[in-house]
């Protein structure tokens, strides 16, 4: 897995076995990402992502 901003504001994630997005993306705010990060919390594959307009989302892709 691998998970990537876009300039449409929307959270890709990538299979990176058949290199196809899972889905449309993950939908948070309007403005573009700055960071993004993937990680596993408590056994759970987490994606937190870092905005220009101040605001951090947590996702479970």
């Amino acid at each position: 897995m691998a998970v990537c901003g876009s300039d449409d504001s929307r959270i890709r994630v990538w299979d990176l076995s058949s290199g196809q997005p899972y889905g449309t993306g993950l939908t948070g705010p309007q403005t573009a990402a700055e960071a993004i990060a993937i990680g596993d919390l408590d056994g759970r594959t987490i994606v937190v992502s870092g905005h220009w307009d101040g605001s951090i989302w947590t996702w479970r892709p």
